[in-house]
């Protein structure tokens, strides 16, 4: 018994200390801290948006297929039905593109640099010929704010 406890003891003593243990400290070396990502901050000119449309997911149009099939085919007999029901599976794609698709704009902008860089954003305020500071990281905009 006095053995088993003997060895339960040293189990645990050496689970911690191995658990306590932490690696040494390793310095970065000095080429890797050149090849960081290079980042400024710029002010410039919104010059053009661009809309850009982003259709509906596939479970939202295949939802407004099968409703606009299914009302389609209440109209009409035969081969107008048929019809019907072909016209009504377009319009609830189209319904549920409308509804549930979403767009986002492509900003074009002038830095002070005289570089157009670009960028996409969604649900903003941004006009034409407005001033604005952005941050560039390797070249492209990460973020942007009205000045």
């Amino acid at each position: 018994m006095l053995r088993t406890q003997i060895i339960s003891a040293l189990a645990i003593m050496a689970l911690g200390c191995i658990g306590c243990s932490s690696p040494a400290k390793k310095e970065v070396p000095s080429n890797q801290l050149l090849s960081a990502p290079k980042s400024q901050q710029l002010e410039g000119v919104v010059e053009k948006i661009k809309e850009i449309p982003k259709t509906a997911s596939i479970w939202d149009e295949l939802g407004g297929v099968i409703v606009g099939a299914a009302v389609g085919s209440q109209i009409g007999e035969g081969q107008g039905e048929d019809i019907a029901e072909d016209v009504g599976s377009v319009a609830g794609e189209t319904a549920a593109d409308q509804k549930y698709g979403k767009s986002i704009d492509e900003l074009s902008v002038k830095g002070g640099n005289n570089q157009t860089y670009t960028c996409y954003v969604q649900g903003h305020q941004f006009t034409v010929g407005q001033a604005v500071t952005f941050s560039l990281v390797d070249g492209k905009i990460t973020a942007i704010v009205p000045k």
